[in-house]
């Protein structure tokens, strides 16, 4: 399944609408599996997100269209995942009311978004509650870290579970998987990377140093330049954040004349810097 790259915020101008507009979100993503809805802190606003720009403005569109929705949107802002380069182990228990559990195992990178491994040899503990782990883990890899931002390329490996056969249940493995993931994740010291994208650009021959120079200014790595006879071709990755209103400014100073591909190629790591502000802005928006 292809990870996001871009979300936004919507605001709800009336509670009511809630369910209308989950409803109709729900119908979308059926339609599209590269569309995601989270939560957001503020339960009068709901996150989508999505591919490009494009992607996510057909479906606010199609809100106001087909549902008549009057809702405010946010500025599309780049979808920055975390993600780590050294392992960390877990060791997690907890008690709860008669209840008692504990989960023993590691996290490591993968080069998948996400994998988990049952590597428990006790074969007492029900095939459940090892489904309610993985859950749990999936889950806290989804809500993300440090701000809502998903994790991606981790391996869980489950290694041990203690149970009390007549009170623990599912919900408590759940827990436990999820605060396990947390203390690990925190001890694998994770980093922020951000989307870097391939972009192919093609122009008249007559606006081919604009878009070139453009496409600099926007610190773009430029891996070919295919020059014809009327029209020219740039292949380039360029980070999302730099592409962010391309659209708009290519059809610009091009007189709507030129076209552009882009799709996602690779995660990369961003500054020390860079992911302290990505935080503090994280915050400060949702």
């Amino acid at each position: 399944m292809a990870e996001t790259v871009i979300y936004l915020t919507i605001r709800l101008k009336h509670y009511n609408d809630e369910q209308r507009v989950l409803k109709a979100l729900d119908r979308f993503m059926q339609e599209d599996q590269t569309l995601r809805v989270r939560a957001h802190r503020d339960p009068d606003a709901i996150l989508i997100a999505g591919m490009s720009e494009q992607h996510l403005e057909i479906y606010i569109e199609r809100l106001k269209r087909e549902y008549n929705m009057e809702l405010n949107f946010g500025s599309p802002a780049v979808d920055y995942r975390a993600t780590i380069y050294q392992g960390a182990t877990f060791d997690y228990q907890m008690k709860k009311g008669h209840q008692y559990g504990r989960v023993m195992g590691r996290i490591e990178p993968c080069e998948k978004p996400f994998v988990f491994e049952n590597q428990v040899v006790n074969s007492t503990v029900p095939a459940q509650l090892i489904a309610a782990c993985e859950e749990g883990f999936l889950k806290a890899a989804e809500t993300g870290f440090p701000v809502g931002y998903p994790v991606t390329g981790v391996r869980v490996l489950l290694e041990g579970i203690l149970h009390d056969p007549a009170n623990s249940s599912k919900m408590l493995f759940q827990i436990l998987a999820q605060q396990a993931f947390k203390e690990a994740l925190w001890q694998a010291k994770p980093i922020i990377v951000e989307p870097i994208m391939l972009v192919e650009v093609k122009t008249p021959n007559q606006f081919l140093d604009q878009a070139y120079d453009d496409l600099m200014s926007r610190h773009a790595f430029v891996r070919d330049l295919q020059i014809m006879e009327e029209c020219s071709v740039i292949r380039a990755e360029v980070q999302l954040k730099e592409m962010l209103g391309y659209s708009k400014d290519l059809s610009s100073f091009t007189s709507d004349q030129a076209s552009f591909l882009m799709e996602f190629n690779h995660h990369y790591q961003v500054s020390y810097n860079e992911q302290t502000q990505i935080i503090l802005s994280a915050v400060a928006d949702r």
